[in-house]
C-alpha cells in the first residue's frame, strides 16, 4: 500500500509520517473488504527512500498495538513510484 486515493494519486508528498498513515489505512480499507482487519495481518513490509524509521514508529505504533506484534521488515529503497513516494507497505494478512 501507498499513500494514494483510489485513482492512484499520490497524497501527502514531502510528508512521510502522512504518508505512512494513509498507507495503513489503505492497507485498512482492502482488509475490509476481504472480511478482515490490521489484526490478521502476520507480516508487513515497509520500503522507504531514507532512514526514517524514529520518524514513522509512532504511527507503526498506533496501527499495530496489539500482542502478539505482526513481523515486520524494514528495507531502504532508492526510489518508489509514483515519484514523489516515501513510504510503500506490503502485508501478508491470515482471514479466515
Amino acid at each position: 500500500m501507498s499513500s494514494t486515493d483510489p485513482e492512484g494519486n499520490l497524497l501527502h508528498e514531502g510528508d512521510v509520517v502522512a504518508q505512512c498513515a494513509q498507507s495503513f489505512e489503505n492497507m485498512k480499507v482492502v482488509l475490509e473488504a476481504a472480511g478482515g482487519s490490521l489484526r490478521d495481518v502476520v507480516q508487513y513490509d515497509v520500503y522507504v527512500v531514507s532512514d526514517v524509521w524514529d520518524q514513522i514508529s509512532a504511527t507503526r505504533q498506533h496501527y499495530f498495538n496489539s500482542d502478539p506484534l505482526p513481523a515486520c521488515v524494514g528495507v531502504c529503497v532508492k526510489e518508489l513510484h509514483p515519484p514523489g513516494t516515501l513510504i510503500e507497505i506490503g502485508a501478508i494478512a491470515v482471514v479466515e
